[in-house]
């Protein structure tokens, strides 16, 4: 079925309801995420996608990394916000050669004006951003079961993952509407790739440091190292491609994706995983030895489907312990325990806390099927977004949060950035609904949803208005029964138990 996207549409009346009992206001904190994420809904003539998400940083730029994010949100109100059409703003540009549009009639003098910040020109900054397209598109095609979208997608997917292998070397695109050169390139070795931090969504991060980190997110890298987050996107990407030429029925292209993303997956698997410490790391591309930064990106092998149940087990520990990624505010942008962690404020990736770091940790969480930890992880995240929404003024949403206060985290001794939904919108938005109310998992293509929620809840919790495969659906349970309405068909997996929903209102 195809989804049909209208931006004209009375929006607040697409919106999904979460209710949860046993979390107050906690819903209304949601709607807020929501209004703010429609604030940043921009209009740009000449866009192959317009409207479409603004990251709620810059309006003359966009991002690959947020929108990607972004689309993993707005999915739940998909026929009012342009989440994954978004991605169009991409696809065209960078692998159909088409231009990015200028704000104004007169182009600007130069491309080094354009760099000067002269910014008549729409952007896209860093085109090599994480590669999660795949990623992005497959979790939207299995809440909406749009088999034309996947048809659309798949030759850009196709592109950008071969586009990406084909680099040798860090590379100048020559092109006045991608800013910066192309960063990721594969290491002569096979085992992997070079990159940059700032290229990796985590600017300033110390992972490869080579001595003392300068102030600032700019700084010396380690040119011998291989980053495990960009070969295991790769994987998850090489995956994603696999599973959505299935859903069309194309298994023989489904199979040689497969191969790839098993390729990839034995790579990680055999040269960036730490037996003696239990972790994935960054590694050096000459000796093999690993580069122990423990951050977030650790954690990509989860998502990715690399890690085998052993290495996921592992891999749990450090989001346990207090010391590492765990604590009453957990999952901060690097372990605690490291010398250049920021205990002031977190200082954007030296300890700051960043929902879409938190939000593929904790789904790589829900993919290995611990899904109790998921649940008290994003519960755990949302309550220190809350307390800060309530307790620091402005009232807001921010950017990143400080490690230990209610407060917003700061990039180079300044304020991170506000009202920013962008990926922020992560936490009351999709953690609330999939981690904390629990609902885990879609597939509209065959119409299943499954629902694992936390082992303690108190009341009444669920979710209203719920648009899955063209339906409208309402699913609440008081902790004895559970109660549907629905616009059509479906089965509904709850905890161990199946049930075969009907039309209309029934209970279980």
């Amino acid at each position: 079925m195809k989804k049909v996207f209208n931006s004209s549409a009375p929006w607040k009346h697409t919106l999904p309801i979460p209710v949860c009992d046993f979390h107050l206001g906690w819903d209304e904190f949601h709607n807020i995420a929501w209004q703010y994420a429609h604030d940043h809904m921009l209009d740009r003539p000449g866009l192959p996608q317009t409207p479409y998400m603004d990251e709620a940083l810059c309006d003359t730029r966009i991002w690959i990394w947020d929108t990607c994010f972004m689309s993993m949100y707005c999915r739940y109100a998909s026929l009012s916000f342009p989440g994954v059409e978004s991605l169009d703003n991409f696809y065209k540009p960078i692998h159909d050669k088409s231009p990015m549009p200028y704000l104004v009639a007169q182009k600007p003098a130069s491309w080094e004006r354009v760099k000067a910040g002269d910014y008549t020109q729409m952007l896209i900054h860093i085109a090599d951003n994480p590669p999660l397209f795949a990623w992005a598109e497959l979790e939207n095609a299995r809440m909406s079961g749009d088999c034309e979208r996947i048809r659309h997608a798949l030759p850009y997917l196709e592109k950008h993952y071969h586009w990406l292998e084909s680099f040798t070397e860090v590379t100048d695109l020559g092109r006045p509407d991608i800013f910066f050169k192309v960063n990721f390139f594969k290491d002569k070795s096979g085992k992997g790739y070079h990159w940059h931090p700032d290229c990796s969504g985590l600017d300033n991060s110390p992972r490869g440091r080579v001595g003392k980190a300068a102030p600032g997110i700019y700084r010396t890298i380690n040119p011998k190292m291989l980053f495990v987050d960009a070969i295991s996107q790769q994987a998850l990407s090489a995956r994603c491609i696999s599973e959505l030429h299935a859903i069309l029925g194309n298994n023989s292209e489904s199979a040689e994706w497969r191969k790839e993303f098993e390729r990839q997956s034995d790579l990680i698997n055999r040269h960036y995983f730490d037996e003696k410490d239990g972790c994935y790391y960054d590694i050096d591309c000459e000796t093999g030895e690993f580069l122990k930064v423990l951050t977030p990106a650790s954690f990509w092998p989860l998502i990715a489907g690399v890690a085998t149940p052993s290495h996921a087990e592992a891999m749990v520990k450090f989001l346990l312990d207090p010391q590492k990624l765990g604590g009453n505010i957990p999952i901060p942008s690097l372990s605690h325990d490291d010398i250049d962690f920021n205990h002031e404020t977190g200082e954007y990736a030296k300890g700051g806390v960043w929902l879409e770091l938190a939000y593929f940790v904790i789904k790589g969480l829900d993919y290995c099927k611990y899904y109790e930890l998921a649940s008290e992880l994003a519960s755990k995240l949302i309550q220190h977004m809350h307390t800060t929404y309530l307790q620091y003024e402005p009232h807001t949403i921010w950017e990143c949060y400080n490690p230990y206060r209610p407060e917003p985290s700061t990039e180079n001794s300044r304020q991170a950035r506000a009202d920013f939904c962008g990926w922020s919108a992560l936490g009351p938005i999709s953690l609330f609904i999939e981690d904390v109310i629990g609902l885990r998992d879609y597939d509209a293509f065959n119409k299943v949803i499954t629902w694992i929620p936390p082992k303690k809840t108190e009341g009444m919790f669920g979710i209203k208005n719920l648009y899955f495969a063209g339906m409208t659906v309402s699913l609440l349970c008081d902790g004895k029964n559970i109660y549907v309405t629905s616009s059509g068909e479906f089965t509904l997996k709850f905890n161990d138990k199946t049930f075969s929903v009907k039309c209309g209102t029934q209970s279980f």
